[in-house]
């Protein structure tokens, strides 16, 4: 790691400020000094503060009002380009053009002509695709999570617009994590080193060993530790206290144990009333659909990073296979059908499941379903 440098090396991360600490220069001041009192020389270390603010709910309307604008230009530059997507009077011009074009297309009478047998038989064969697109496309339209005309895009664009601006007039915003980058790797060790105390120490607020010129505004004990690389901070989630994410992970393992439930008490009746074949493709069925539902539910939890929502992804969907594979099966063997002929036994099942995993799900996995119906539905 010495031979390879990155931003990570030369910052650090508070993750208690002070509410009203906001000002950069508050701790540029801070750090600079302490450096000071610990190598005897005044000089400037800090090269960058960063304070994340408490102001989550407006960068998630800020990022949604640009992905809004990105799709609306996609869709009108069938009809005109637009330069500049904050100029509300062209958008209000172009949207109308839009849809006065869009009514004279669907105002046109169809041709008349048959459709060919291969488009008869392409109809039947996507139908339940189609089915399923149309519920879930209605379902997501009703919630307002999908506008379907350029008019409803540009509605909800202006309600996002107003949200901001008052969010920005009217809310005050305390800090809630702050970013500090050093000149050299020596400054940001120093730091840490000096700064290093204890849980007790920084739960209570009560200095044990710390020196004096160590705590900031000689009255507060600093939780510090090494920044993660900037891509995988999560900027929207850094606001966000201990309980409220132990909270939100316990409800996403209480997900995941109903669904791990749901196939103990599923699986083994089909392994015992049907037979073993149809219990593995329901088996390999649950290992594929059931980390999508993890993956929903991950990202319902707050994380400060990418890699500690990696974890409690790996934690939640490992969890649920190795419980649905392994002790499932085992459970429901008897001891004296461990290593007999039969098809109910357990070398027999595992062969199944074996087979399963190798041609079924590749198979389900090939055919693509979701994102058939998420490009085309």
């Amino acid at each position: 790691d010495e031979g390879k440098t990155s931003a990570s090396d030369y910052s650090i991360l508070i993750s208690n400020p002070p509410d009203d600490a906001v000002d950069p220069e508050e701790w540029r001041e801070f750090f600079d000094g302490l450096l000071g009192e610990l190598t005897g020389e005044k000089q400037q270390q800090v090269t960058l503060c960063t304070i994340a603010l408490n102001n989550h709910r407006l960068l998630k309307n800020l990022v949604q009002r640009r992905k809004d604008l990105k799709l609306l230009k996609t869709l009108l530059s069938e009809t005109c380009e637009l330069s500049d997507m904050n100029d509300g009077a062209a958008v209000d011009a172009a949207v109308t053009l839009y849809m006065e074009q869009k009514r004279e297309q669907d105002a046109k009478v169809n041709d008349g002509q048959p459709k060919s047998v291969f488009k008869q038989f392409a109809a039947f064969i996507f139908l339940p695709f189609s089915v399923l697109g149309k519920i879930l496309h209605f379902i997501r339209r009703k919630l307002g999570h999908l506008p379907t005309e350029p008019h409803q895009l540009w509605g909800r664009i202006q309600s996002i617009t107003q949200s901001i601006r008052l969010m920005q007039e009217f809310e005050v915003y305390k800090a809630s994590a702050v970013y500090v980058t050093f000149e050299t790797e020596q400054a940001q060790r120093a730091a840490l080193k000096a700064l290093n105390a204890g849980r007790f120490e920084v739960w209570t607020n009560k200095r044990v060993h710390l020196e004096g010129f160590a705590l900031f505004r000689r009255n507060f004990i600093l939780d510090i530790h090494e920044a993660d690389e900037p891509d995988t901070c999560r900027w929207c989630d850094l606001d966000s206290t201990g309980a409220e994410r132990i909270i939100r992970r316990i409800c996403s393992l209480v997900v995941t144990f109903g669904m791990t439930l749901l196939s103990i008490l599923t699986l083994p009746l089909i392994r015992v009333h049907i037979n073993t074949i149809f219990y593995s493709v329901i088996l390999s069925t649950y290992n594929i659909i059931i980390p999508l539902v993890v993956q929903a539910m991950v990202s319902f939890e707050k994380h400060p990073d990418e890699g500690d929502k990696q974890q409690s992804l790996y934690i939640n969907i490992a969890l649920f296979r190795w419980i649905n594979t392994v002790v499932v099966t085992d459970l429901t063997t008897p001891f004296l059908a461990k290593l007999g002929v039969e098809t109910f036994d357990m070398m027999n099942s595992v062969n199944a499941l074996l087979i399963s995993e190798m041609v079924y799900s590749p198979i389900l996995k090939f055919l693509d379903i979701g994102g058939i119906i998420q490009r085309h539905y």
